[in-house]
């Protein structure tokens, strides 16, 4: 079974893509602000929704994008962020 996306696997896809939240939620069909709340840490009890997830795999299909690649490169630069902020101390 393929696991569901986070809120940080969705906001990667969302820059890898180059798209503004507004764009994104034009290409899904979603609003802005569906997006905006998926994507914020602070919602801490608003969980990336099955309909979302399943959305977002369906049209990146659709566009013949590789999730599974830009997953990868996602948390490529996730430890490297990681690594940058652990030199700066």
């Amino acid at each position: 079974m393929e696991s569901k996306l986070t809120k940080n696997e969705i906001k990667g896809i969302r820059v890898c893509l180059g798209m503004s939240r507004e764009q994104f939620a034009k290409l899904l069909n979603v609003s802005a602000d569906h997006i905006k709340q998926t994507e914020s840490h602070r919602a801490r009890s608003y969980n990336v929704s099955d309909k979302l997830d399943q959305l977002v795999k369906s049209k990146l299909e659709e566009l013949g994008i590789n999730l599974e690649e830009i997953l990868e490169s996602i948390y490529r630069l996730e430890k490297l962020q990681e690594r940058v902020r652990k030199s700066d101390c």
